[in-house]
């Protein structure tokens, strides 16, 4: 998966593949410097997995996909070096799981 990679096909005006997503979508802001916008891992995860599957984000960042995970009924496994990017993350997944009534554990 790349983030904000341009596909040579949509660029010649060609068409789209169906294996291509384009999008405007903006992040909100929460104090990580390259949040991912909902939207666009939301698209990804019902595309690539389906409910009940573990998903892993070896690079969570502030916790998108875990979140997308929580509204969507996978599990998450997620892994962030960075202590106060792990807390941002930790605060939207609990958010997320509470909103969804779903249960993901977090380890530090």
């Amino acid at each position: 998966m790349l983030y904000y990679e341009k596909d040579p096909y949509l660029q010649t005006r060609k068409g789209s593949r169906p294996d291509s997503f384009s999008s405007t979508e903006r992040a909100e802001k929460n104090g990580h410097p390259c949040p991912k916008p909902i939207g666009q891992s939301n698209w990804l995860l019902n595309r690539c997995s389906f409910a009940g599957e573990k998903i892993l984000d070896p690079f969570m960042g502030s916790g998108t996909t875990g979140v997308v995970c929580a509204a969507n009924d996978r599990d998450f496994i997620g892994i962030e070096k960075d202590i106060s990017y792990f807390r941002i993350a930790e605060d939207l997944i609990k958010s997320a799981s509470a909103k969804y009534g779903t249960f993901l554990e977090l380890f530090r």
